[in-house]
């Protein structure tokens, strides 16, 4: 920690319109404690001395896990999410300057009108690569992309189509982060050509099926059920497939 108990974390986001939210939900990963500041009013705090100075320490310990957010409701704060461009800054607090970890990772969800549920982030797909160059179908993969400016937690959320999977717990995308899906992880590690093992990449092994090298359709559900994404990749056939005829 160089000689400091606290960290700052600062992350940018936009709301097109803060009347659409009637609830406001602020989800932590955090050790030992935090203050969350919303457009620079405090929103939460844990482990947090009443006034945090600078160089605060936290006032007790706390061992995050890596599955499960502690969770905060924060409507009352509402108020301070402003149209356009906002702030959520993070006093990050250790319990002492020799502490061995540290985590802190926050997510932020609005609550729409029309529904109970929070509005998750959109998860981009990426790449997706239906012939790998080893002719072993379980090199295959699948890349999904976090465009967002924080992380988010896709633990349980599942993927149909073509291949099914669903998402295990402790499954966060960092802010601006890919992962790389496919139906074997040893596979996908012995790959010859980029993305392969030893590049430090996010992969997540598992899914059932394979791609179809006719095209087909993959759509993204979150743990609530809605559809979060969904893409169509075109068919890469072999001549074989492309001219077979069925009598």
């Amino acid at each position: 920690m160089r000689s400091n108990n606290s960290v700052y974390i600062r992350i940018e986001f936009d709301v097109a319109d803060p009347a659409a939210f009637d609830r406001l939900e602020l989800r932590m990963k955090f050790d030992d404690g935090f203050v969350a500041f919303l457009n620079g009013a405090v929103l939460a705090s844990a482990n947090a001395p009443v006034s945090p100075q600078w160089n605060s320490a936290a006032t007790a310990q706390h061992e995050a896990n890596a599955t499960v957010f502690d969770v905060y409701d924060v409507t009352a704060k509402k108020a301070d999410l402003r149209a356009g461009r906002n702030i959520l800054a993070i006093q990050g607090l250790n319990d002492s300057v020799g502490s061995s970890d540290m985590i802190i990772l926050p997510e932020l969800y609005g609550g729409t009108l029309a529904g109970t549920n929070p509005v998750q982030p959109v998860i981009d797909f990426g790449a997706i690569e239906v012939s790998p160059a080893s002719g072993n179908q379980d090199a295959e993969f699948i890349q999904l992309l976090n465009h967002n400016p924080i992380a988010v937690d896709i633990s349980d959320w599942r993927l149909t189509g073509g291949v099914e999977h669903t998402f295990t717990p402790g499954t966060v995308l960092p802010p601006n982060g890919a992962l790389y899906l496919c139906p074997s992880s040893a596979a996908f590690r012995a790959r010859t050509v980029s993305p392969k093992g030893g590049e430090g990449l996010f992969v997540q092994g598992g899914y059932k099926g394979h791609l179809s090298s006719l095209g087909e359709t993959l759509t993204l559900i979150d743990a609530s059920g809605a559809t979060n994404n969904t893409t169509s990749y075109p068919g890469q056939p072999s001549d074989a497939q492309r001219y077979l005829v069925v009598s």
